[in-house]
């Protein structure tokens, strides 16, 4: 049996983890919202939206490329988001993988020099880096009983 000290280190842990990964959540989440909006017409966006499906629904309202292509390829990088958030709960090399993408991500804001989209993706990857740190050390704990 596990001192009791283990067990609330282990579920701190996996609150850290689970707190870091879920930022992909929300990134997938209002980035959707944005493309629903960018698809209405509408002029109002979330910071804390992807740079690249914003590019994608800005050329898709140009007509640079089909409103249904361009729904679709913002859907699939949303969706791309929310599994990395899901999927790097039991695989940190996923969430390692989310916060290179993000990183690239937030290249675009710096390239078109936004700086509260860039300082929210520098928020967000300092969040979901100590979910990856929680998840690499939950995995280098000896095996034991699940916990939550």
């Amino acid at each position: 049996m596990e001192p009791q000290s283990n067990i609330d280190s282990a579920v701190q842990l996996q609150r850290q983890r689970d707190g870091g990964a879920s930022w992909f959540y929300w990134v997938a989440a209002l980035s959707l919202i944005n493309t629903f909006s960018a698809f209405t017409g509408s002029d109002w966006r979330f910071v804390i939206g992807l740079g690249i499906t914003q590019l994608i629904d800005l050329f898709a309202s140009t007509a640079e490329i089909g409103s249904g292509v361009g729904l679709l390829l913002s859907l699939l990088f949303a969706a791309s988001f929310g599994a990395l958030g899901y999927y790097g709960r039991s695989r940190p090399g996923l969430l390692l993988l989310g916060m290179l993408l993000f990183a690239a991500d937030g290249v675009i804001f710096v390239l078109i020099e936004d700086w509260v989209g860039v300082g929210f993706h520098a928020f967000v990857l300092f969040f979901v880096w100590g979910g990856y740190r929680a998840a690499r050390a939950l995995q280098q704990q000896p095996a034991a009983a699940p916990v939550g």
